[in-house]
């Protein structure tokens, strides 16, 4: 159980530290191999929840920088 939690908590922690597209779909992958091996749909959920939070969170960074570059 222990395991599980730490390995939650390492691709949360990766995926909060991405920095653009290429990055969260490594993530996937990675949440796809965590679900493969301690097959916890719920973490898998959470987990699909923080990449679309952070895929927002950098769609709307960029959409800033261009109306300032504009």
């Amino acid at each position: 159980m222990k395991d599980k939690i730490n390995a939650y908590h390492k691709i949360r922690r990766t995926i909060l530290g991405s920095r653009n597209e290429l990055h969260l779909q490594t993530c996937t992958i990675m949440i796809g191999i965590f679900v493969m091996r301690y097959k916890d749909e719920s973490m898998k959920t959470l987990l699909k929840n923080e990449i679309e939070n952070r895929r927002n969170e950098i769609l709307s960074q960029r959409s800033r920088y261009k109306k300032v570059l504009s």
